[in-house]
């Protein structure tokens, strides 16, 4: 067989091209990905002074109204003295190049899960972003109760998409199916610019 004089394989050589144009690829699919979590972050903390407010005002409110007889009439003031049910909604992506964050919302949905299980209680598991919900990293499905509610994480945040989330909750909630819902989402704090 003859040997070409420069010793470069053909194969080797467009392997090599291959794997270049791969990795170019794969950088400007991260930059991408980057830039819609960064936009997705800018808004989250621009609506947050809001929500916090809005969050303490209701709490203030149901401390308010505990035992004025108003509970009967607006069920979403109910506090019961002994949570039996609990909804946990967990929030992921549905795709990769997101470094930790899908794994990192997943061992904290499992550590919820396993507190609940020792205080008797099975959570009925909502999931945003499929990521959760393909998860074996859960733990045992006899430990959750999965109630095919699933919510696809939508590339840009909008109300209608937060309202079909928070109208499935309202009526499990409404419907005595839970007695409370947890939320496991991670949450950025920046300080400074």
């Amino acid at each position: 067989t003859a040997v070409a004089r420069n010793g470069v394989d053909k194969a080797l050589k467009e392997r090599i091209v291959s794997v270049t144009k791969t990795g170019k690829l794969t950088d400007a699919m991260r930059l991408v990905a980057a830039a819609k979590v960064r936009r997705a972050q800018d808004g989250v903390l621009k609506s947050r002074p809001f929500s916090e407010e809005l969050t303490s005002m209701i709490k203030g409110l149901v401390k308010k109204l505990k035992g004025s007889g108003l509970e009967a009439e607006l069920p979403m003031l109910r506090v019961p003295d002994k949570v039996k049910n609990v909804a946990i909604v967990v929030f992921t992506g549905d795709r990769g190049l997101c470094g930790g964050y899908n794994t990192f919302e997943i061992k904290r949905a499992r550590a919820r899960i396993e507190a609940l299980n020792k205080e008797g209680i099975k959570p009925k598991m909502l999931f945003v972003g499929k990521k959760a919900r393909n998860s074996v990293k859960l733990g045992p499905p006899e430990n959750y109760e999965d109630t095919g509610k699933y919510f696809k994480m939508p590339d840009t945040i909008t109300s209608a998409a937060a309202n079909e989330i928070g109208d499935e909750l309202r009526s499990m909630f409404l419907a005595g199916e839970v007695d409370k819902i947890e939320v496991i989402r991670s949450e950025e704090r920046r300080v400074g610019k």
